[in-house]
């Protein structure tokens, strides 16, 4: 999702309402169907062994820059996350690196990750994908960003600290510059702009960034996954992204978390033995069927589905925002959403401590 509240629509309005949305009100995310828990398989009792510990993260506005924002958050819910994400831009202002912004994270107590986009949010027409040309996944695999690409490297490799690198995120969508189909861009083109930029880093010997390949969770239309994967030798974590947003988007119902990621979670377990950790999450209040509420939804999640049924997930990062139209995921969004997620999280499997 980007940090900010509205994208502009562009495709696929036809979809029915049992599609999981794309972070905007116009771009659909998920099949609607039903989804089934898998459940984890009985093993003998010398063999079985407990699930690891599910290291927390957020995603708050005020990361890096307004860490206060952070511990006020960490002291509602009762337990420092492990994992703190932020995102970055390639094109305007603050578009170098700044050692500062790793250091705010580290010395806080987190891990870092920056979700990093080939972007240029101060383009005319942004956030519409298609004025992104001069990004396109062509002109970064034949080394026009190649300098800018190595600053960052040598930046991040100077903190010698561990970090999380999101590289153009939700590549299976639609709604960003560098997903097929937009500016020139094919599912080949995307892999190839990701291994340039990787090897740029091992050029480089940042060693110390750990590459997270993040699609968005599967919908009708999406691009496949297998399609898109780099290869595990380019790809250190791989992740999901889902909401849930109760018809804030006018067109996806109430879904628990199973629903949102149960398919697409299947999916990557059989394309990769690859570290699995869930990027993007969050609920809204509003939308819930009657008997349910977004408290409720957060319980389920952290207490039984999560534990239960992604025994691969071993990070959970949260969407904490408000974007507004209803799309409220903060988790101080009512006292009893703030009360369960505190709940969820004050049990032994979430941890604040993470090693990548």
């Amino acid at each position: 999702m980007r940090k900010w509240s509205i994208v502009a629509p562009l495709l696929l309005a036809s979809l029915s309402l049992e599609v999981q949305a794309a972070p905007t009100p116009t771009l659909p995310r998920e099949r609607g169907s039903e989804i089934q828990a898998a459940p984890i398989p009985t093993l003998p009792r010398e063999r079985r062994r407990e699930i690891p510990s599910i290291a927390v993260g957020l995603y708050n506005p005020g990361i890096p820059d307004e860490m206060d924002k952070v511990t006020a958050t960490e002291a509602a819910i009762g337990k420092p996350a492990a994992i703190l994400m932020f995102y970055k831009h390639w094109g305007g202002a603050w578009n170098d690196f700044y050692a500062q912004w790793v250091d705010a994270v580290v010395d806080h107590g987190a891990v870092p990750m920056i979700t990093w986009m080939s972007d240029d949010y101060t383009v005319a027409g942004y956030p519409n994908p298609r004025v992104e040309g001069a990004y396109a996944n062509q002109r970064i695999a034949g080394g026009a960003y190649d300098a800018f690409i190595r600053g960052w490297a040598d930046g991040l490799k100077a903190t010698g600290r561990s970090v999380l690198l999101r590289f153009d995120h939700e590549m299976n969508g639609n709604w960003y510059g560098w997903a097929p189909g937009i500016n020139g861009n094919t599912a080949a083109s995307y892999i190839a702009m990701w291994r340039h930029v990787h090897d740029l880093f091992v050029q480089e010997g940042a060693t110390n960034v750990h590459w997270v390949w993040s699609p968005n969770v599967d919908y009708p239309g999406a691009v496949a996954f297998e399609a898109m994967y780099p290869g595990d030798e380019y790809v250190d974590w791989v992740a999901l992204d889902g909401y849930n947003w109760g018809m804030t988007n006018g067109y996806t119902p109430w879904q628990s978390f199973t629903r949102v990621f149960g398919l697409s979670y299947a999916r990557l377990i059989r394309l990769t033995q690859k570290p699995l950790m869930i990027a993007e999450v969050a609920s809204v209040e509003v939308g819930a069927p009657p008997g349910q509420s977004k408290a409720a939804w957060i319980r389920s999640m952290l207490v039984s589905e999560l534990p239960a049924s992604f025994p691969r997930v071993l990070a959970v990062v949260w969407f904490d925002q408000d974007n507004g139209k209803g799309q409220d995921f903060r988790i101080l969004s009512s006292p009893a959403s703030q009360s369960a997620f505190r709940e969820g999280i004050g049990q032994t499997k979430y941890g604040s401590a993470f090693n990548p």
